[in-house]
């Protein structure tokens, strides 16, 4: 689909076809988001955007506008720039109640990010109730990442996996599939955590089986899980398989807390086999990401779990 969007443009362009412009770059967005590229998905649907304007079509920019903001937060976009950055996206597409409540949820992202957990968590709610108003199920459930997101960054596993569940249970509900398989695995790795190893298992068989075969993102995730089940098993050698699977999935991605979850977790199933330097070092990975993003709360939380580590 992305090489026929791509292979489409030039024509599109020679006939000025704004409308076919914007339907193109959204297409190129759309697969950048199955392989987890932040940036890719910015620029794409940042022309899908521009191209939506000039032909008039509002709610061509309200999907691309969508999408845009979601991409902003979940790259490797700093939070104050990130924070005026979805501000100036919303701004063009007013009135669009679904582009507002991602515009909060976002919003709710980079303040946690700053140390702002609270604040950040009442407008991940405002932002999710305004789904819910809307009768919009499917991302109200899928949009349980989005508040666990939120909550990992206060480092709440308790209330992540809560949100998580009351997602992974609407979805299950409507026989949703595409949103599942990530809310099932997101969920999955939050148990594990947790130490609920045998519900793990079974939700992170339910998100390998849901998975789309190009969807990066959930393809790691279940990966991510079965890693900490079979670490937290003292099945160290399979552990350390999937957690490389699921880094070497996520290596060329920007999302960044796809990114430091893999790099976390491979540092769990370093640790659990006694391997502290090798644990140490995917924790310094993690930080890396952490520190770059501008996220300050998350990565003094693992810098002061590096310390434990390396202390003599």
């Amino acid at each position: 689909m992305k090489q026929e969007a791509e292979r489409a443009i030039p024509r599109l362009e020679a006939i000025g076809d704004e409308a076919g412009l914007s339907q193109a770059w959204y297409l190129i967005g759309e697969a950048e988001s199955f392989w987890a590229n932040a940036q890719g998905m910015i620029e794409a649907f940042g022309h899908a955007i521009d191209h939506a304007e000039r032909a008039g079509d509002r709610p061509a920019v309200g999907k691309a506008t969508l999408w845009c903001v979601i991409a902003t937060a979940t790259g490797m976009t700093r939070p104050e720039e990130g924070l005026r950055s979805v501000d100036a996206l919303a701004a063009r597409a007013p009135g669009d109640l679904h582009v507002a409540a991602w515009h909060k949820l976002t919003r709710g992202w980079f303040l946690a990010m700053l140390g702002r957990v609270d604040e950040g968590r009442d407008l991940v709610r405002s932002g999710r109730a305004v789904f819910e108003d809307l009768g919009l199920a499917l991302t109200l459930g899928g949009s349980s990442i989005a508040a666990a997101w939120l909550e990992e960054i206060g480092g709440d596993l308790e209330r992540a996996e809560r949100e998580l569940r009351s997602g992974f249970e609407l979805l299950t509900s409507l026989g949703e599939k595409a949103f599942l398989s990530t809310v099932a695995g997101v969920l999955a790795r939050c148990v594990a955590l947790r130490g609920g190893l045998d519900e793990a298992e079974e939700l992170a068989q339910i998100g390998e089986e849901a998975a789309a075969t190009d969807d990066v993102y959930s393809q790691a995730l279940w990966r991510q899980a079965r890693a900490l089940i079979h670490a937290r098993r003292d099945e160290h050698e399979r552990a350390l398989e999937l957690a490389r699977q699921a880094l070497e999935l996520v290596e060329p991605s920007d999302f960044c807390e796809l990114r430091t979850r893999a790099f976390e977790d491979l540092a769990e199933v370093h640790r659990l086999a006694g391997r502290n330097d090798d644990a140490a070092e995917a924790l310094r990975r993690a930080i890396d990401v952490w520190d770059r993003k501008g996220a300050v709360v998350v990565a003094d939380r693992l810098r002061a779990r590096l310390a434990e580590l390396t202390a003599p």
